[in-house]
């Protein structure tokens, strides 16, 4: 199955539960992995036969500063909707970080897997 990989992708969220998360937004950090077939692309070597990587960053960007968020979950979920809204991909999965939530640890994460929901 094909992959198209985004790693790394750095956001600034407003997110987190406690009162000194609330007074300054965060850095939250994101693995996308799209399972999609490229083999239209690869025969076109066009854009318009694959998913454009910018329009999955700048839909992202726009729900990551939606809203605010309690937890890396639910934005986890609302990403990973919005994206299989928009493009036709056979599943997704998405690791949301968040450096500094904890003191001992470079950062705490979730990572979802959802498919598209049956028409």
């Amino acid at each position: 199955m094909d992959k198209i990989i985004i790693k790394n992708a750095e956001f600034i969220c407003d997110i987190g539960i406690y009162k000194e998360e609330k007074e300054k937004k965060q850095k939250i950090i994101l693995d996308l992995t799209l399972f999609y077939d490229i083999e239209e692309a690869i025969n076109t070597d066009s854009i318009d036969s694959t998913i454009n990587y910018k329009e999955v960053i700048d839909l992202t960007k726009k729900v990551v500063e939606k809203k605010h968020y309690e937890l890396i979950e639910n934005l986890s979920e609302n990403i990973c909707n919005e994206i299989l809204d928009k493009f036709k991909l056979e599943k997704i999965i998405l690791k949301v970080k968040k450096p500094k939530a904890l003191k001992n640890a470079e950062y705490a994460a979730v990572e979802i897997i959802r498919w598209p929901k049956p028409i």
